[in-house]
């Protein structure tokens, strides 16, 4: 059995794989989505500590002015978003507790309490969510 290297190009476009370290190798792997807004969310917001709450109130913040912007599909964002969760091994329960703060802060700013919860996260020059 032989073993490669394998050369794994990051950039704005995603995460290429090659056993070539030439500039224009062709990719041996294709390009994989990163979605960066989800490492934001895993290093940004804690869970069981004080103030997490309003930590997942500034995520989902940041994940609405993302999924407004991004041009990007649901099936794409699907998908990378389970290769992202599938690599987590180890953590994968503590960043599921940790979207499921940011998504129940989601859904509280869909509410009339939105304006408060702004408020009191630091998020007074962002405009209530509307559906």
């Amino acid at each position: 059995m032989t073993q490669e290297k394998l050369y794994v190009t990051i950039s704005a476009d995603g995460v290429t794989c090659s056993t070539s370290d030439a500039a224009d190798a062709p990719a041996d792997v294709l390009p994989v989505l990163t979605l960066p807004i989800l490492d934001e969310i895993d290093t940004g917001v804690t869970v069981g500590t004080s103030g997490s709450s309003l930590l997942a109130v500034q995520a989902a913040v940041k994940l609405l002015d993302w999924g407004v912007n991004t041009g990007l599909g649901t099936d794409e964002i699907s998908e990378a978003s389970s290769t992202w969760l599938a690599a987590k091994n180890d953590t994968i329960a503590d960043c599921l507790k940790k979207l499921e703060l940011v998504d129940d802060a989601y859904r509280k700013l869909l509410t009339n309490e939105a304006r408060e919860l702004l408020d009191s996260a630091g998020c007074e020059d962002v405009e209530k969510m509307t559906r």
